[in-house]
């Protein structure tokens, strides 16, 4: 029997949103502002296959406890995650990447590792996620507008802090296209994702 990883990946997003009670399509969201991050720092092709598959397994090492759902221990899945992956096909491509995804750029996270010192790719999947989380956090008290300016200064507040200054300026440029935005709020019709599907 053959297995479509993509649609089992999916699914397996998708059980996780569900038993986070959150917004559905988070692993697909983040997967989306990744690889259009990716694309944008001009990042090799098979490191982006790497940041694809592990912005869809990144909250994977939370689907057996609940901890780190109501602390700040975000690093418990982060580091069960990246145990868990090791064990799936081509897992020790993207362990690292899920171990080290919560990491702070000026070294404040768990692992005390900063700059440059974090994978790259970590580095990318941690401002996607916190993207979609912020997102969905505001958009639900403000409209289209409020939500985006309230990013945009969330992003500058947190620049050399949480993220890699590079990246963010990245982002802040993608957010200026009206397509990332109509892309990212309509996620189960990405083009963008059509090569690894």
């Amino acid at each position: 029997m053959l297995l479509d990883y993509f649609k089992l990946l999916s699914a397996l997003s998708l059980s996780l949103d569900i038993l986070e009670r959150r917004n559905f399509g988070h692993a697909r969201k983040v997967a989306y502002v990744a690889i259009r991050l990716t694309r944008n720092l001009n990042v090799k092709r098979d490191e982006e296959y790497k940041i694809f598959y592990s912005a869809f397994l990144h909250d994977i090492g939370k689907s057996d406890v609940y901890e780190d759902f109501i602390s700040n221990n975000t690093w418990m899945h982060s580091l069960r995650g990246s145990d868990m992956v090791k064990d799936m096909p081509r897992g020790h491509e993207f362990c690292e990447i899920i171990k080290y995804h919560h990491e702070n750029w000026d070294g404040s996270g768990y692992f005390h590792i900063n700059g440059d010192s974090i994978p790259f790719e970590a580095q990318i999947i941690y401002l996607a996620d916190q993207f979609d989380v912020k997102y969905n956090t505001v958009s639900v008290i403000m409209n289209e507008y409020g939500t985006r300016k309230h990013i945009e200064k969330w992003l500058n507040d947190e620049s050399g802090k949480s993220f890699n200054p590079i990246i963010v300026n990245t982002l802040k440029d993608l957010m200026k296209q009206e397509k990332f935005w109509l892309d990212y709020e309509h996620y189960d019709t990405f083009d963008v994702l059509r090569p690894y599907i």
